[in-house]
């Protein structure tokens, strides 16, 4: 797993373990966001070059295809489920 990742993953498992109360938990409560904002572009980036997930999905599983759109499936899927925990994170977000 790349570096960026595990940080990414670290940065949820503090978040998730319960309400920023420090300046660093705040800091990565702005990291989310901007983590939120990138996984929308990478998701209509996709659905700009495929239509749906379901679409690409159903190509890889019974038509030729290339590694390039096996690697966009891969992809797409997982900015789907970080954006899902950082959603539900940032729904549980206290106002300042």
């Amino acid at each position: 797993m790349p570096s960026a990742d595990r940080a990414i993953t670290a940065m949820i498992e503090v978040l998730e373990k319960g309400r920023p109360t420090s300046e660093v938990t705040r800091i990565l409560w702005s990291h989310a966001e901007k983590r939120i904002a990138f996984c929308e572009r990478k998701i209509r980036k996709f659905k700009e070059r495929y239509e749906s997930f379901e679409s690409l999905q159903n190509k890889i599983l019974a038509q030729k295809h290339t590694l390039e759109e096996e690697r966009d499936l891969f992809n797409w899927e997982a900015n789907q489920i970080e954006l899902r925990r950082l959603k539900k994170l940032l729904g549980s977000k206290p106002k300042n």
